[in-house]
């Protein structure tokens, strides 16, 4: 994943993977 606005990611049909990827982000933090 790219460090692109959420957008950008969206409409290059990354979104889903960098969503999963900042949840696991988000999962590992907390």
């Amino acid at each position: 994943a790219r460090k692109l606005g959420p957008g950008l990611l969206s409409i290059g049909g990354a979104g889903v993977f960098d969503g999963i990827f900042l949840i696991g982000i988000i999962s590992a933090l907390n």
